[in-house]
């Protein structure tokens, strides 16, 4: 009843829109904790002793110099609609993983594809140089690096905005193609039941369905 009154694209959506959100959500409450736990601190301490030198407060007035005049607004607000994105676009992917599971106990085999390019690209950020501020600059241009990567340099501002804009716009593009990719697997497969298909298996019904 749900795929006659409702497209396949569109729930697939609404179920990575919620799961992002909460994502959003979840990040925004512990960073926001944690910010306003330091500065509620901050200034308690500074009203009880001004001339403290208590060895976080040093390290936040050097951290504080250090990037003043570092991170502008529009930069802040581009890194944030990559993180945002970057978790859309790998619950995108996880989405495939949940359509092609019959069953709850199959999600950890059908993901393995999810977990693979998460791990490879978690690799090459790494060994590519992305932990130490030298990453190649063909992963802030390959969706899957690149929310690893091109937020850190957004806020530090070793791109230029158009670049930060093209990232934001392939990773969007990738998205919706997995979605859609998504949404096809979950309407082709929603009255199977049986062991969850390998990847070559799940390309040949797709095939099969044009």
């Amino acid at each position: 009843s749900m795929l006659v009154a409702v497209n396949p694209v569109a729930i697939i959506l609404g179920k990575l829109f919620a799961i992002t959100l909460t994502g959003v959500i979840q990040i925004i409450s512990w960073l926001g904790s944690l910010g306003l736990s330091f500065v509620i601190g901050n200034y308690g301490v500074k009203a009880i002793n001004p001339d403290s030198t208590m060895e976080i407060i040093e390290m936040f007035k050097m951290l504080r110099e250090l990037t003043e005049g570092m991170f502008s607004p529009m930069n802040c607000i581009l890194a944030a609609v990559l993180i945002i994105l970057g978790m859309l676009l790998y619950c995108s992917l996880a989405g495939i993983g949940g359509a092609m599971a019959s069953k709850a106990e199959d999600l950890s085999s059908a993901n393995m594809m999810f977990t693979l390019v998460l791990v490879v690209s978690f690799l090459a950020t790494i060994y590519g140089g992305g932990m130490d501020g030298t990453a190649n600059p063909i992963m802030d241009w390959i969706p899957f690096t690149a929310v690893m990567v091109t937020p850190a340099n957004a806020l530090l501002g070793n791109i230029p905005v158009w670049q930060m804009l093209a990232t934001i716009g392939i990773i969007l593009v990738t998205t919706v193609v997995i979605t859609v990719i998504a949404g096809r697997v979950y309407k082709d497969l929603v009255f199977y039941r049986g062991d969850a298909l390998k990847p070559n298996a799940i390309i040949n019904i797709l095939k099969k369905k044009k």
